[in-house]
């Protein structure tokens, strides 16, 4: 039996739940780059459309979208074997507030610049 399994067990389940936002982050990167491609060929076909819209336009968001979902996931790799160290370890250590908040106000900050520039179309 390993010692502490229960604690291994979360820990793990904690790094997958963060990996799978990290894919889902890339995945809707590339969703969003996907669906201009599409719209600016339906625009051009389209008799009577304006087909105004750049390159530039989602590209910035989607390759955010997708630079976030892979700093989501190293995060997740660095917390989860600093846990596991912590976890084996015989010493009692202190719970580090830290990378929730900076996760947290990181994703509010997402939040926040999604917001921005939708209120500016």
């Amino acid at each position: 039996m390993i010692e502490r399994y229960s604690d291994h067990a979360s820990n793990e389940r904690t790094l997958l739940a963060w990996v799978r936002t990290g894919i889902a982050f890339i995945a809707f990167g590339f969703v969003l780059e996907k669906f201009h491609v599409v719209l600016k060929h339906f625009l051009a076909i389209t008799p009577g459309a304006v087909a105004d819209l750049s390159v530039h336009d989602t590209r910035q968001a989607s390759e955010a979208l997708v630079i976030f979902g892979l700093i989501t996931i190293a995060g997740a790799l660095v917390r989860f074997i600093q846990t596991s160290k912590k976890i084996a370890s015989p010493q009692t250590v202190v719970y580090e507030l830290w990378p929730a908040v900076a996760v947290g106000a990181a994703f509010f900050g997402l939040g926040c610049m999604i917001l921005i520039s939708m209120l500016n179309w």
